[in-house]
C-alpha cells in the first residue's frame, strides 16, 4: 500500500497543480484538460519510479543527474503531445509543458524539504 501511495500522491498533486496551470494560461475545453491530465499520467509515474531506483540504488549526484535528465526529457515528450493534441493556441506546448513542469517539480521539491 505505501508503494502504492508513493506513486498516487505525487500524480494527483502533478495533475491538480498543472491542471491548474493549463486553466491559467487560457486552457478552457474538457479536451484539451484531459490531454493534460493524460500526460501527466503517462510521464509522471516513470519517473517517479526511476527515482525510486536511482535514490536506493546510488549517490545525491546521481539522483539530480537522472532528475535533470529525465525532466528535460519529458519537458519534450509533453510538448510534443500538447503540440499534437491541444486544440486551443492560446500558449505555445513548449512554454505550457515548461511552466507546468517548473511548477510542480517545484513545488516538489519543497514538499521534500518540508516532509
Amino acid at each position: 500500500m505505501e508503494l502504492l501511495l508513493y506513486f498516487l500522491i505525487p500524480l494527483g498533486l502533478t495533475i491538480v497543480i498543472e491542471g491548474v496551470i493549463a486553466l491559467l494560461s487560457g486552457i478552457r475545453s474538457v479536451r484539451d484538460i484531459t490531454v493534460v491530465i493524460l500526460a501527466q499520467i503517462l510521464t509522471n509515474p516513470v519517473v517517479n519510479f526511476g527515482a525510486m531506483l536511482v535514490y536506493q540504488s546510488f549517490n545525491a549526484y546521481y539522483y539530480g543527474l537522472y532528475l535533470f535528465v529525465v525532466e528535460t526529457i519529458v519537458l519534450f515528450v509533453e510538448s510534443y503531445v500538447y503540440k499534437c493534441c491541444l486544440k486551443t493556441h492560446k500558449i505555445s506546448p513548449f512554454r505550457l509543458s515548461a511552466v507546468c513542469n517548473l511548477s510542480s517539480f517545484g513545488f516538489g521539491v519543497v514538499w521534500g524539504l518540508l516532509g
